[in-house]
């Protein structure tokens, strides 16, 4: 994310599990797509939010898995940090 100089105007790319990275650009209350590289390239996912404690901390993670119907068969694990 960009400010400009006075803090009103903003730059940023935004994006979800389900779309892909987009700029926005203007004023801070109401930027606006700069692009629409991404808005037909959409993924229909299941997102789940989890968390637990490891070595005292707590750590948020996602699970992210094909959508509904998908599930019946395994699929590998990823885990970032």
């Amino acid at each position: 994310m960009a400010l400009s100089a006075d803090g009103r105007i903003l730059a940023t790319a935004v994006e979800d599990f389900s779309h892909g990275p987009e700029v926005l650009a203007g004023p801070i209350a109401r930027p606006r797509a700069i692009t629409h590289e991404n808005v037909s390239r959409t993924v229909t996912l299941e997102v789940q939010s989890l968390h637990w404690r490891n070595d005292g901390l707590d750590v948020q993670g996602w699970l992210v898995a094909p959508a509904a119907g998908g599930a019946a068969r395994p699929y590998p694990l990823i885990v970032h940090v």
